[in-house]
This record gives C-alpha cells, sequence and structure tokens, in this order.
C-alpha cells in the first residue's frame, strides 16, 4: 500500500519595514494512493519578523478558509485551520554555511483532544523542532521532530524565484 501527498505552492512575499514581512500562499494539494485519488485548494497567510539579524518570530496561518479535500471515492475531508508561531536563530558556521535550529507551536481548533500533547475544549497544541542546513542560501538539508512524534528529513534548492522542496516523513 503506497501513499503520495503532493503541495503544489504558489507563494508572494513581500517585505514592508527592514524588519517585517507578510506573504501567502494558494496550495494546489493532491493526494493519491493506488486505489483512490484526491484533490483540493488552501490559502496561507503568514508574518515573519526579525529581532534581530539572527534571531526571527514568524506566524501563519494555514488553511485559513478551511480546505476541502475531494476523494474520487465520493469521500471529502476537511481540514480546519491552523495557526503555527514560531522561532529560528541563524548560527553562521564560516562563510557560505549556516546552521538554523527552530521551534514552532501548532495550535489546532478541531478538538484532538489526547492526540494533542495539550488540549483544552476544542482548541490543542503540539510543538515540533528541527534544524535546518544551509549552504550559500541555495541549497538545504532539514531534519526534524513532527507533532506525531516520527521523524523528518528533507531537502531543498533555491534557484532564482524557484524553490524546491522534498520533504520525508518516517
Amino acid at each position: 500500500f503506497n501513499y503520495a501527498s503532493y503541495v503544489l505552492y504558489f507563494s508572494y512575499a513581500q517585505r514592508y519595514r527592514e524588519n517585517l514581512m507578510l506573504g501567502a500562499n494558494i496550495k494546489l494539494i493532491h493526494n493519491g494512493s493506488r486505489y483512490a485519488s484526491a484533490n483540493g485548494i488552501g490559502f496561507d497567510v503568514g508574518a515573519q519578523y526579525q529581532v534581530t539579524p539572527k534571531l526571527t518570530f514568524g506566524a501563519v496561518l494555514q488553511d485559513f478558509t478551511g480546505t476541502l479535500i475531494a476523494w474520487n471515492t465520493g469521500k471529502r475531508e476537511w481540514i480546519y485551520p491552523s495557526l503555527k508561531i514560531g522561532t529560528a536563530y541563524h548560527l553562521a558556521v564560516g562563510n557560505d554555511h549556516t546552521l538554523l535550529p527552530v521551534l514552532d507551536l501548532i495550535n489546532r481548533f478541531e478538538n484532538r483532544q489526547s492526540t494533542a500533547r495539550w488540549h483544552w475544549g476544542l482548541w490543542s497544541a503540539d510543538v515540533v523542532s528541527g534544524l535546518e542546513y544551509q549552504y550559500k542560501n541555495t541549497v538545504f538539508l532539514r531534519v526534524g521532530f513532527n507533532e506525531l512524534n516520527t521523524w523528518t528529513t528533507g531537502a531543498g534548492i533555491k534557484t532564482g524565484i524557484l524553490h524546491f522542496d522534498y520533504t520525508f516523513t518516517y
């Protein structure tokens, strides 16, 4: 049984002040297995605030309108909005190398209860963390620990205005 999930993002971001950036995504979602497939569209908005040249705080409201995933079997899934709040610290390791430890708090409003680290009524929250290695701000290698208590890895390449990213969850 193989399952894959693909997301194509169309993003726009703008620096509004020297230390404040705002942005938005439109994401096209495709999920599939050998037996069924699904499609959906979602919308995210976010902000980053650079406290110091090394310390950044950010927030993103994912699926702020809610996202419907429609399966070819007739099944419908609803993704509720979530608010992610996080911080990152840039550690220069030589001229071309950077390490970026990150820590995020994922807030959800869908009554997850015992499947979340903390919950109260409809609200639940989980902590996720990770580390990114950057080479010349062009090549990226990532490792992290997600809300399902599993490891994730990833890689990315930035070429001009295009960014290619791949993630694998264990």
